[in-house]
């Protein structure tokens, strides 16, 4: 008749939580297997004399109620009257004004590639037209090359490059009003 588990299952499970080790980090400590560990949590196995001790040594350290460790202090209630420092918004600020300005420059080259792309496309038929025509000397080159820039232009126009675009966007939406609102904030308390 198998044995039942004893609370050591969610006493296991509440030092890996708490700690934050997965089964193997714990069972390495405990000189057992992972898949031991695993069968100690679900209580289909006993800890050995020695794993036990060891379990007990790490449950000790947590705080009440699983440990015999004080409670946690809790975390003291922010002082309203008590201002930011103000070096660490004004670092904030100069970062977001400098990633804004790149990411404005960012997407201008994404607008300017954009718009090369769709003149490409209006005059790929005409030049398409010309070359095939063409049967001179190097005309499969000039065919090839003519492919590459349409290929190119497709690609410049593609729905993932319109998507980045739009991401573009709205990042540098997000960080300018991020620094209006620090801007803000330093004007208003400093």
């Amino acid at each position: 008749m198998p044995q039942k588990a004893i609370p050591s299952a969610t006493l296991t499970a509440a030092v890996r939580a708490y700690l934050g080790l997965s089964q193997l980090e714990l069972a390495r400590f405990l000189g057992v297997t992972r898949g031991q560990v695993a069968h100690v949590e679900a209580g289909r196995k006993l800890l050995g004399p020695e794993s036990r001790c060891r379990l007990s040594q790490l449950a000790d350290l947590l705080p009440a109620p699983l440990g015999l460790a004080p409670a946690e202090p809790a975390a003291p209630a922010p002082a309203s009257s008590t201002l930011p420092a103000a070096a660490p918004l004004r670092q904030r600020l100069a970062r977001c004004r400098r990633r804004a300005a790149q990411l404005q420059q960012a997407l201008a080259q994404h607008e300017a590639r954009s718009q090369q792309a769709r003149r490409w496309e209006q005059i790929l038929p005409a030049l398409e037209a010309a070359v095939a025509a063409d049967a001179g000397p190097g005309a499969a080159g000039r065919r090839q090359w003519v492919a590459a820039r349409q290929a190119e232009a497709h690609a410049a126009l593609a729905a993932d490059e319109a998507a980045a675009e739009l991401l573009l966007t709205v990042r540098l939406r997000h960080l300018q009003a991020e620094a209006a609102e620090l801007a803000q904030l330093l004007a208003d308390f400093y």
